[in-house]
């Protein structure tokens, strides 16, 4: 079910019921030990507002019109899946080592049953299934539960510090292009005790009358992979109505047809939540089409007509950070997670005549700020970016345009984020 509001997803309450028939009558004392029996499992999936995630004022920051009933655009949060996958370990309680572990899909809203023993401890991993973009890399899902995607074009080649922290900023960095997760929510569950004490159940009585004992294991989903909305904000997009010499009425720039994001996460390892260590980029050609003449107000106040293009796309997040951890710390102590790697973001523009032309720009603070997604504003001055023979240039209908994940010469071409 796809859910039609900005206010999306998950919290998931997992009611794990170990029903233990034990039948008495009111005379009859109650037995000291439980047996194995069968344990159910029910799934609920509650909404949670993006603000959790992106913080409070992201639809402040957001510009773009986004049209969530129409297909071609679709939701800007979460939606929510139809199945989770449960990988139950038995663990050897001596050691605590996981023992061989089995598995089970199950829906939502529905009789999920499956054999767990009273007196023994499990692990237990649920994610969520429909996912087609994700692999899992489980080759020793004792220790580690990796998921990750495919590598899907050559490397990107972006600077690979924040700029203005390296003498030799100058230099690039080949970023592999990897393809962006899917939506996945999971939780971890460690060291769960299924007790054997009939005082460590709730009785109830099931359809037949029986006297039944529950034992319920409470837990909540949570997303391991995020959103980041990326929004192009263009300024300064009509200069040339008054250029004395040849007056122009129509935009310097007409759209965005393509964006890279570098120094983001391989994976995740889903035990844990840590998100791999290794950064790549990730790449999308679904730039929504521009919007003309929205209201911007700069953080200095000042208000602005501008130009907006918009793109959603899904990460692991920074690369060897738990996210939500570090969203955790964030809001409390407002210190964001350290990325030496830092985050460029590469944006490559249809002019006027037709050129397309890439710029980078350092969004390192911004994605810090927003560990677990966000909206991630990028101001371009056109009158400053592109010169009147860029925008003007005809392009040879032969060549064609399209999208570049590499910025070449980019240390001619970059810009910051323009504080106005």
């Amino acid at each position: 079910m796809t859910r039609k509001s900005h206010n999306l997803l998950t919290k998931a309450l997992l009611s794990a019921a170990v029903l233990l028939s034990l039948l008495t009558t009111s005379c009859e004392r109650k037995d000291l030990w439980l047996p194995s029996q069968q344990g159910v499992i029910d799934l609920a999936i509650y909404d949670i507002d993006l603000e959790l995630y992106f913080g409070f004022n992201w639809r402040y920051e957001w510009i773009y019109d986004w049209p969530e009933d129409d297909p071609d655009y679709g939701p800007l949060g979460y939606t929510e899946p139809y199945g989770v996958r449960a990988t139950i370990y038995n663990l050897d309680g001596r050691q605590g080592r996981r023992l061989a572990p089995f598995t089970r899909n199950m829906v939502m809203d529905g009789q999920n049953r499956v054999s767990l023993t009273a007196a023994t401890w499990y692990d237990m991993l649920f994610y969520n299934t429909g996912t087609s973009a994700i692999i899992p890399q489980a080759d020793d899902a004792y220790t580690y539960y990796n998921m990750t995607t495919r590598a899907n074009s050559l490397p990107s080649h972006f600077p690979s510090t924040r700029d203005g922290q390296d003498e030799h900023v100058d230099t690039l960095k080949a970023y592999d292009s990897y393809n962006q997760p899917d939506e996945l929510f999971g939780v971890f569950i460690e060291d769960l005790y299924v007790s054997e004490d009939p005082e460590d159940y709730e009785e109830t009585v099931d359809a037949e009358g029986n006297t039944i004992y529950l034992y319920r294991i409470n837990a909540t989903l949570e997303p391991y992979s995020f959103i980041y909305l990326i929004q192009p904000v263009i300024i300064n997009n009509y200069c040339d109505i008054n250029d004395p010499e040849k007056p122009d009425s129509t935009a310097r720039v007409r759209g965005v047809n393509g964006l890279t994001v570098t120094g983001l996460a391989q994976g995740v390892e889903l035990y844990s939540r840590q998100d791999w260590t290794n950064a790549i980029s990730i790449t999308s050609e679904d730039v929504k089409p521009m919007q003309t003449h929205k209201t911007y107000r700069a953080a200095d106040g000042s208000i602005w007509d501008a130009d907006v293009c918009a793109s959603r796309i899904l990460t692991w997040g920074l690369p060897g950070i738990d996210p939500l951890q570090a969203r955790r710390t964030l809001d409390e102590t407002g210190v964001a997670p350290e990325n030496e790697e830092g985050n460029w973001i590469g944006l490559s523009f249809v002019l006027r005549g037709g050129d397309v032309k890439s710029r980078a720009f350092d969004i390192s603070e911004q994605i810090a700020k927003h560990p677990t997604g966000g909206v991630i504003t990028i101001v371009i001055d056109a009158e400053k970016e592109f010169t009147r023979d860029e925008t003007d240039h005809k392009t040879n209908p032969n060549t064609g345009g399209g999208f570049n994940a590499s910025v070449d010469n980019w240390q001619n071409e970059v810009n910051s984020e323009i504080t106005i």
